[in-house]
């Protein structure tokens, strides 16, 4: 938030913004920035629905939860309402995973969309992972996240002066 000067627009996966980042930087003000949010709600090392969690030996991180983070950005980009949510079709009704896109109302220059990936944990979506399931949680077979990312990001450029 406090580089919107020097970014087109952004895509975290699996990431949320830190509580005390958030409180540093109110979301009034600054440019609106086009974001794309990918996370599961299995993630173990920042939870979907925020909190504390482990960030190494006697260090504790605070985290939004992914509907507050996208949030923030919606006020942020002046979005106005409550998100349109949809279930994405399921290529695989057996294997225990869901994609669910949240849609803010939001002007066209900078859209807020958060893709909730059902039983999905801390790991890049349509994608092998390397890491331990123990660690990470499950890896979903869909979505795709880096087409998905790809089609958000190469819609938006930042204007050089």
């Amino acid at each position: 938030a406090r580089r919107s000067d020097r970014v087109a627009a952004i895509a975290p996966v699996m990431g949320s913004m830190g509580r005390s980042d958030a409180e540093a930087d109110p979301p009034e003000g600054g440019r609106p920035v086009p974001v794309l949010i990918i996370h599961g709600d299995k993630d173990p090392v920042v939870p979907y629905d925020g909190g504390d969690t482990y960030a190494g030996p006697g260090r504790t991180a605070r985290f939004l939860s992914a509907p507050e983070n996208a949030a923030y950005w919606a006020t942020r980009n002046r979005c106005e309402g409550d998100p349109a949510v949809e279930r994405l079709p399921d290529a695989n009704t057996g294997d225990n995973f869901g994609v669910i896109r949240s849609t803010w109302p939001c002007p066209d220059s900078a859209p807020v969309v958060l893709y909730t990936i059902e039983g999905g944990g801390h790991t890049w979506p349509g994608r092998r992972n390397w890491y331990p399931a123990f660690i990470v949680g499950p890896v979903a077979p869909e979505p795709h996240a880096s087409e998905i990312i790809w089609d958000f990001l190469s819609r938006f450029r930042l204007e050089v002066l």
